[in-house]
């Protein structure tokens, strides 16, 4: 994007065309162009898709900054400005642009929902069924330039693909459903955007890495407190299993052992911590499968039932 902005500024500056509209147009080139040439480079390179899109990004990148090193002398290029962001700059060309791109992105979304879903989840099967791939393609794209545009003077260049990126890894996170993630995604990336502003308003710190610094806050509590992928989840759920797999060792062993044996024993015997195995023994007396005697532990009717069911299933 930032080599085909740079083209737009030069328009600017040296055609007097419109500041914001100029961009816009040089960033929708940017779109359609890196889209071709990603393209390219996967099919005839012998590259990988990531492969490709690191090379073309990057190289679109450097060209960029060459273009930016040979402007005419006497013009100014804010590169920090388009970089970072900086929303207190905004004039009323920049609210237009955001005005008419939004519903615009809004409404290929919403009408072209079905397509979209398909084509990212089975390209092959979307051009089976009629679908044209290659045109909902270089539209999305285009589409995703103007609202890197639409973000260049709220977060800049680089931090609107942050804005782009981690409100939706973020949703993802919560949810398997596309519909509830695009709702959550637009949810979580509002939250960042004013929590980041206010954040930068009230330090003095650039407001385009206060926004993201809010974005990633958000991704990194939904993934350790995510209910169904979270990392609490995911250690309660392991906690879990292995202590249902004790439970059925400390059946297993005590079918196959005629005396009782203590909760010390049971611990040495299956080479479990101590806690683990007082937890897992409360549980099964809970359960009825165990009683405590004064010589130890033994089983109740209904765990030498399960255990000798354990023990056989096992062989199997």
């Amino acid at each position: 994007v930032l080599a085909f902005i740079v083209v737009g500024y030069l328009g600017v500056t040296l055609e007097g065309l419109s500041f914001v509209w100029s961009l816009f147009l040089g960033a929708l080139l940017a779109g359609l162009f890196t889209a071709i040439g990603i393209s390219l480079v996967s099919r005839f390179a012998r590259a990988k898709e990531d492969s490709a899109i690191g090379i073309v990004f990057t190289a679109m990148f450097a060209l960029g900054v060459v273009l930016i090193s040979l402007q005419p002398k006497g013009t100014h290029f804010d590169l920090a400005c388009f970089l970072f962001g900086e929303p207190l700059s905004i004039k009323s060309e920049d609210f237009t642009s955001i005005a008419i791109i939004t519903p615009l992105v809004l409404g290929y979304v919403i009408f072209g929902y079905r397509g979209l879903k398909i084509l990212s989840f089975d390209p092959q099967m979307a051009e089976a069924i009629g679908i044209r791939v290659h045109v909902l393609h270089y539209v999305f794209m285009g589409f995703l330039a103007g609202t890197v545009v639409a973000a260049l003077r709220t977060v800049g260049v680089i931090m609107s693909i942050a804005m782009l990126i981690t409100p939706a890894a973020t949703a993802y996170q919560l949810t398997d459903r596309l519909s509830t993630m695009l709702v959550l995604s637009g949810l979580f990336g509002a939250v960042a955007a004013v929590m980041g502003f206010l954040m930068a308003f009230v330090l003095n710190i650039p407001t385009g890495p206060s926004m993201v610094l809010f974005a990633t806050a958000i991704f990194i509590l939904a993934v350790i407190f995510s209910p169904k992928y979270g990392l609490l989840e995911a250690a309660f759920r392991k906690r879990s299993v292995r202590r249902h797999i004790l439970e059925e060792d400390v059946l297993k062993a005590l079918v196959k052992q005629e005396n009782p044996l203590s909760t010390r024993s049971l611990a040495e015997r299956l080479e479990a911590a101590g806690a683990d195995m007082s937890a897992a023994v409360r549980a099964l007396k809970k359960s009825g499968m165990v009683a405590a005697g004064a010589a130890g532990l033994s089983l109740t009717d209904a765990g030498r039932t399960r255990g000798t069911n354990l023990v056989r299933s096992h062989r199997l």
